[in-house]
C-alpha cells in the first residue's frame, strides 16, 4: 500500500511538472548575462527554430530568460585529460505574470567523445540550453 501510495504520487509529481511547459508562440525576452551568454542564447533559438517568438524589449515578453556564464581557468592539466569544462552557465525562464520559475536549466562545453575535435565554447553551452529549452515548449 505504501509503494502505491508513493507511485500514485509520484505520478502526480511528474504530471505536474509536465503540465509547467512553455506555450507555442510564447515571446521570450532573453535578458543581458555575464559573459555575453544571451547573443548566443538568441542566435541559438533562431538556428534550432523553437516555437517561441524572441523580443527585443522584456515588456513585450510573456517570459524573461536570465542567468550567467563562467570561465573556467586554463590549466595544462584540464586541457591534457579534457577534465572540466572550460565554459559553463545557468539559465532560468521567468514567467512575467506571476514571477515564478518555469523551467531551469545548466550546461557546460565538455564533449567526452573527442574533446580535442569537437566545439566547445559558449556556443556548444548555448546549443545545450536550447535544446534543453525546445523539449519544454508545448508543440
Amino acid at each position: 500500500m505504501k509503494r502505491l501510495l508513493i507511485a500514485v504520487m509520484f505520478g502526480f509529481c511528474a504530471l505536474a511538472g509536465h503540465a509547467q511547459g512553455i506555450p507555442s508562440g510564447s515571446k521570450v525576452f532573453v535578458a543581458p548575462m555575464e559573459g555575453n551568454l544571451d547573443g548566443f542564447i538568441t542566435a541559438e533559438i533562431l538556428k534550432q527554430h523553437v516555437k517561441v517568438l524572441v523580443v527585443a524589449d522584456d515588456k513585450d515578453a510573456d517570459y524573461v530568460m536570465t542567468g550567467l556564464s563562467l570561465k573556467q581557468d586554463d590549466h595544462w592539466y584540464n586541457t591534457a585529460w579534457g577534465g572540466k569544462d572550460k565554459n559553463e552557465a545557468n539559465v532560468q525562464l521567468i514567467q512575467v505574470q506571476n514571477k515564478a520559475i518555469v523551467w531551469a536549466m545548466d550546461a557546460g562545453d565538455r564533449s567526452i567523445l573527442l574533446p580535442h575535435f569537437r566545439k566547445g565554447g559558449l556556443s556548444k553551452v548555448a546549443e545545450r540550453i536550447v535544446d534543453g529549452m525546445k523539449h519544454q515548449v508545448a508543440k
